[in-house]
This record gives C-alpha cells, structure tokens and sequence, in this order.
C-alpha cells in the first residue's frame, strides 16, 4: 500500500487501509508513510487499524494500533506526529496504552522514531528494530 495524491486541488489523500480520501495534511502524510513502512517490515493491514476511538477515552483516537496475529492482543500503539515530539506527546501516548495495553508504543514523526517496550523498557529508534518480537 502506498499513499496516493487524490487531487492537488482538492488536498486529498487515498488512505488504502481505511479506502477512503482523508485530508492531506503534515501528520497524514506521516501516518501514510508510518503504514507503508509497516507494511513492508511484514506487519499486515487486516491485523493493523488506524484512526479508532479508545474505548474508555471519550474524544481521544488513536493514530495507528497494530495487533498481534495469534492472540489478537494490541501489539504496537503508534501516535504520529507531523513536528518534533517531546516529553509531553510521550506521555500522550503512555496515557493512551493505560486503556490500550500494548507491548510496544511509539512516537513517528517526519524525521525521527522512538518506540518503546512497555515489558522492559527498552527504548529503540526504528520500527524495524521490532520486527523479530512480532514475526
């Protein structure tokens, strides 16, 4: 899957998983490419869902949430960002996994990643770097 500019005047993009245009925006594109790089490390787009509400967590949604194939158990929770993130859209995210409970949560935004094991602790700065725990 891959994003696709709808229309240079109408400022859409083509979101594959969710087949629907959605509003090309900085973040947007940050969550498009987030997918895609997903999607090539062997994450799979039926077990990965994107823009949900949190149950428990009136108004808040999450960016990306990507679940595990044998349990379905969240796997990765990731919030994207279109600039530079800090302590407080970490603890963003942290407030978010409290209802989700995933293993690993991460911060994307267009220039840098960090993702988090929730179990250890362990800090890594690509999504790659998890492959091995999920396939």
């Amino acid at each position: 899957m891959e994003i696709t500019v709808s229309s240079r005047q109408s400022n859409k993009l083509y979101c594959a998983l969710r087949r629907t245009h959605v509003q090309d925006t900085p973040e947007e594109r940050v969550r498009q490419s987030t997918l895609s790089s997903l999607f090539s490390l062997g994450f799979l787009p039926s077990l990965t869902a994107v823009e949900r509400k949190i149950d428990g967590m009136p108004k808040r949604r999450i960016d990306i949430l990507c679940y595990e194939s044998q349990t379905l158990k969240p796997f990765l929770l990731i919030e994207c960002k279109a600039k530079a993130f800090s302590d407080k859209e970490l603890r963003q995210l942290l407030g978010y996994n409290f209802y989700v409970q995933a293993k690993f949560v991460a911060l994307v935004s267009c220039d840098k990643t960090l993702v988090l094991n929730t179990e250890t602790n362990e800090i890594f700065n690509s999504l790659g770097c998890i492959k091995s725990f999920f396939l």
